[in-house]
């Protein structure tokens, strides 16, 4: 079946619902054709939290540097008073945007139907712009958790085929690439640790990836590095494009095929990147804390949430409309000895180049103690090496130790971490 037919079902049934995804795809439109300036609609959401929610009540200046950075935790302290007495009565109308709780701490975030919609034309317009069309069949590639669940609508419209990171081993990925061979013009999406381990399936078992004839690859969830990247596209010849979203916000940035840099969502939200330690801004270049302005949830506004995410920017701090690197997660990054933030892709720069190695876990233990975990194969005078790089980077005084695995296993929730900080409670 066409995707044009599965397009015409999507918005048909989104007419009669009441066009709200067409409204506001047609908004965004409007706001990305032109120099859009957000800051009435940043007033307006600013205004509208100070008169009905209870939480930002005693805030008198409609300035966003006067509302206080909020994370989960605050979220879940203070409950029902992040939502708005608008929506008090209507609680069992708002749909339930629920994190997987990977950082140890689950959130329920509420959002209203306009928001939801907004989510949906965020993606549909997105999409478009790296050639991914409403209907096209795609892989997705995910921890399909009980609670996930899919109209049967969405389901038809966004033609889906789903993988689930519990069973991916050798015989999926051998399903996989006889399905990929039947079905031409595929889109691949998922965990870039899942895709890039996909990869080297393929490359371990010698197929021509060619023959797939795959339209495009769309990396989520987990750091995608660059020569990862690379080989990805070399290997699949079609383009990789790097996305960053969560279950609160929606899209928050996505790459273009041409470009290395994620381009910020700014028609729904706006970006702060913060000192890792205050909540002052970061200069142009530094690592900084995601802090998230939703434009569009008025059921529960999310103004200046910290989202636990590091990323770097080389925009002017009250403006920020890229990102340069997504860094992860606070647990995603390590320290050097002298307790400086060191983020992973300054770690995969340094080990990537070394090809025996296949796959790594760089973990610090202590405030000098760090293990370097892979699967592979290193030479004496390699370990040398990276041993001088990696203190270049941590610290001289660093203690590393090496261990040779024969397999490294995903987190619970699906993704695969490239660093882990068992220093940082």
């Amino acid at each position: 079946m066409k995707h044009t037919i599965r397009e015409y079902v999507f918005w048909v049934f989104d007419f009669l619902k009441g066009s709200g995804i067409r409204k506001n795809y047609k908004d965004i439109v409007s706001k990305s054709d032109k120099e859009y300036n957000s800051i009435n609609d940043l007033n307006n959401i600013l205004e509208y939290a100070i008169k009905n929610v209870p939480f930002y009540s005693d805030i008198k200046e409609v300035k966003l540097e006067k509302f206080p950075v909020m994370n989960k935790v605050t979220l879940k302290e203070q409950g029902e008073n992040c939502i708005s007495i608008e929506y008090k009565d209507k609680m069992n109308k708002l749909y339930k945007a629920s994190t997987s709780g990977s950082t140890g701490t689950p959130l329920v975030v509420y959002q209203d139907m306009n928001k939801k919609n907004r989510c949906r034309a965020d993606l549909i317009r997105a999409h478009e712009l790296i050639n991914w069309k409403l209907g096209d069949k795609y892989i997705f590639i995910r921890n399909w958790s009980p609670n996930y669940k899919q109209s049967i609508i969405r389901k038809f419209a966004q033609n889906v085929i789903p993988v689930g990171i519990a069973s991916f081993n050798d015989e999926k990925k051998e399903w996989l690439c006889k399905y990929l061979l039947k079905h031409k013009n595929c889109v691949i999406f998922g965990y870039s640790s899942s895709i890039c381990d996909f990869m080297n399936y393929i490359k371990r078992k010698g197929v021509d990836a060619k023959k797939f004839e795959i339209k495009l690859i769309v990396c989520d969830s987990d750091e995608l590095s660059k020569n990862n990247k690379k080989l990805l596209k070399d290997l699949f010849k079609c383009n990789i494009i790097n996305r960053y979203d969560n279950e609160e916000n929606g899209l928050i940035a996505i790459s273009k095929p041409e470009s290395d840099t994620l381009y910020v969502n700014n028609q729904s939200l706006i970006v702060e990147l913060l000192e890792p330690s205050c909540d002052k801004r970061v200069k142009v270049g530094e690592l900084g804390r995601v802090v998230i302005t939703d434009l569009y949830n008025k059921a529960m506004p999310l103004i200046r949430y910290d989202t636990g995410d590091y990323a770097i920017s080389n925009d002017t701090p009250n403006n920020i409309k890229t990102i340069k690197y997504f860094a992860g997660r606070k647990a995603d990054a390590l320290k050097s000895t002298k307790g400086v933030l060191i983020s992973s892709v300054a770690i995969s720069g340094i080990i990537e180049v070394f090809y025996g190695i296949n796959k790594y876990q760089m973990i610090q233990n202590s405030e000098k103690s760090y293990e370097l975990c892979y699967t592979g194969m290193l030479l004496e005078k390699e370990k040398r090496n990276i041993d001088d790089r990696l203190r270049a980077c941590l610290g001289e005084d660093a203690v590393i130790k090496y261990s040779c695995k024969k397999e490294l296993l995903p987190s619970k929730n699906g993704k695969f971490k490239t660093i882990i900080n068992k220093c940082e409670k």
